[in-house]
C-alpha cells in the first residue's frame, strides 16, 4: 500500500508557495526539452521512473501548507503525436505555461513524436521543487539512471535552513542597514529602455554571445590572474558596462547562485538563492571595478546566504507603477553534451511566456565555452540595443 511523508517547506522555497491555481497565480515552471532518436516510449518511461525513484521531490505534491512525498513515482510521461515540429513546439509552450494546483504532481513529462523517427522529451517542473542546477542533475541522471549516485535528502537541507535562519532579527537589521531605503527590486534606469508605460505582450526574447577559443582563453587568464571566478569578473565587467547604459551612479543587482552544500550535488531541489548587492555604476577601469565589487561582496559576509524572502521583508518592494529594469545575474555550469540512455540529445528551445521586466543575464559555463545570455522583453528593449549591451559586456570581460 502506498505511503506518504509530509515535509516542511524550506526558506529557499517560500517564494513559490503562492504560485498555484488556488492563489490565482500564473505559471512558475522550469521548462526543458531535448530531441532524441531511436528511443522507445517504454525506455523513456522506465528511465523517468528510475530517476523519480531516487529523487523524493519528483514524487511530491503541495497542499498549501507542506509537501506530501509519495514512496513511488507519481508522474507517467504522456505520449503525443505524430505531429509536426511546429505543433510539438506549441505543445511545449503549452506545457511550460501550465499552472499547478494543490495536490497535483509538481511536474509533467511529455513524449512528442515528430517526423524522422525522432521524439522530443518535454518536462515542466514547478519552481517549488526545481531550480536551474536541478536541470543539470536531472539530465545527467537520465544519461544512465542506474548509475546515478543518490544524494543527500533535500529534507536535510530544509532542516539546516530552518535552524540557521530561524531567528530573522539579525538578518533584517543587516539588510535594512545595507540597502538604506532602497527596494530589493530597485529599478535601474537604462537609457535604451522604451515604452515603459505599456503592458508586456507576447513572449520574451534572448540574445547570446558565446566566448570560445582565444576569447575564452583571455577571459580565463584574466580571472586566474586575479584569483577570481569568471562570474566574479563578469559581475565587475557589468558595472563597467552599466556606467554607460545606466542613468544612475548605482545599481541594485540581484545575483542568483546555484551552488550546493557538500553531499547535495546530485539532489534535485531548490538550492539557488538570490543575493541583493549595491554596486556603483561609474566610469572606471575593469581593474578598479574588480577591487570595488570584491570589496562589496566581502562586506556581505555570511549575510550572502540570507533567504531572499527575508531580504524582501527587510527592504520592501518598489512602489513604482512599472519596472523599467531589474538586472539579474545568474551563474550556471552545464555539460558540453547531453545524452539520454546513451543516445545523443539535442536541446530544444522553448519560447518563454511573458516574463517580469528587466535584463536577466546568465553566465552559462561549459568546458570549452562561456555563454553570456540576456533575456528581455521586446516591449521594453530593442533587440539590437540588447545585442550591443551584451557584446560590450563580453569585450570588457576579456580585459579590453
Amino acid at each position: 500500500m502506498p505511503t506518504r511523508q509530509t515535509w516542511p517547506v524550506g526558506h529557499s522555497q517560500v517564494s513559490y508557495v503562492s504560485r498555484f491555481a488556488e492563489n490565482g497565480a500564473g505559471p512558475a515552471n522550469v521548462a526543458t526539452a531535448v530531441a532524441v532518436d531511436d528511443l522507445s516510449l517504454r525506455e523513456v518511461r522506465d528511465a523517468i521512473e528510475a530517476v523519480a525513484a531516487r529523487q523524493p521531490l519528483l514524487r511530491a505534491s503541495f497542499d498549501g501548507e507542506g509537501l506530501s512525498v509519495d514512496d513511488r513515482p507519481v508522474v507517467v510521461a504522456g505520449e503525443y503525436g505524430p505531429m509536426t515540429v511546429a505543433q510539438a513546439h506549441r505543445s511545449l509552450e503549452q506545457q511550460a505555461g501550465e499552472v499547478r494546483g494543490y495536490g497535483e504532481p509538481l511536474w509533467t513529462a511529455r513524449v512528442l513524436e515528430v517526423p524522422g523517427g525522432r521524439r522530443i522529451l518535454g518536462f515542466a517542473f514547478h519552481h517549488l521543487i526545481f531550480d536551474g542546477m536541478s536541470g543539470r542533475v536531472f539530465w545527467e541522471q537520465l544519461r544512465d539512471p542506474g548509475a546515478a549516485p543518490a544524494g543527500r535528502s533535500y529534507r536535510e537541507f530544509v532542516e539546516w535552513q530552518r535552524e540557521r535562519f530561524g531567528d530573522p532579527g539579525p538578518a533584517l537589521e543587516f539588510w535594512r542597514r545595507h540597502l538604506d531605503g532602497l527596494a530589493h527590486n530597485q529599478h535601474t534606469p537604462i537609457r535604451f529602455a522604451r515604452r515603459l508605460g505599456e503592458p508586456l505582450t507576447g513572449p520574451s526574447d534572448n540574445v547570446k554571445v558565446v566566448l570560445t577559443g582565444r576569447a575564452l582563453r583571455r577571459a580565463v587568464a584574466l580571472s586566474r590572474s586575479r584569483r577570481l571566478s569568471l562570474f566574479a569578473v563578469g559581475m565587475s565587467a557589468l558595472t563597467v558596462v552599466l556606467a554607460d547604459a545606466s542613468e544612475a551612479g548605482e545599481a541594485v543587482v540581484r545575483i542568483a547562485f546555484h551552488g550546493r552544500p557538500a553531499g547535495f550535488e546530485t539532489t534535485i531541489g531548490v538550492f539557488a538563492h538570490d543575493v541583493t548587492v549595491r554596486l556603483p555604476t561609474v566610469r572606471t577601469s575593469l581593474a578598479a571595478a574588480i577591487e570595488t565589487t570584491t570589496g562589496v561582496w566581502a562586506g556581505l559576509g555570511g549575510h550572502r546566504f540570507t533567504p531572499y524572502a527575508t531580504v524582501r521583508r527587510a527592504a520592501g518592494a518598489s512602489e513604482t507603477s512599472h519596472r523599467p529594469v531589474v538586472v539579474t545575474l545568474n551563474a550556471r555550469r552545464l555539460p558540453d553534451r547531453m545524452t539520454v540512455l546513451g543516445h545523443p540529445a539535442i536541446p530544444v528551445t522553448i519560447p518563454a511566456p511573458v516574463t517580469e521586466e528587466g535584463l536577466h543575464i546568465a553566465f552559462v559555463q561549459r568546458l570549452t565555452s562561456l555563454e553570456l545570455s540576456c533575456s528581455f522583453h521586446p516591449t521594453r528593449f530593442a533587440r539590437e540595443d540588447v545585442a550591443a549591451f551584451v557584446g560590450e559586456l563580453a569585450r570588457v570581460m576579456q580585459g579590453d
